[in-house]
């Protein structure tokens, strides 16, 4: 997969709704200067923070798939 500024507007999206930007750049450290920056393409992200954020991309998936055995589950 190509790691462009879609990419990361796309996934940020899936992760934290219509208000990503925030979001994301609270959960990475990173500066909401920083984030508005690698969106538009003007600087690249490091290799590290795109891991980072398919580590948030699991812990979400895992949390929800917990929560949907949850809701199946008998009282």
């Amino acid at each position: 997969m190509k790691k462009t500024p879609q990419t990361l507007e796309h996934v940020g999206a899936l992760l934290y709704g219509p208000q990503w930007r925030g979001a994301l750049s609270e959960a990475l450290n990173v500066s909401p200067r920083t984030m508005r920056r690698w969106q538009l393409g003007e600087f690249n992200m490091p290799d590290g923070v795109w891991s980072d954020i398919a580590d948030a991309c699991e812990q979400q998936a895992n949390d929800l798939l917990d929560w949907a055995d949850k809701l199946r589950s008998k009282p």
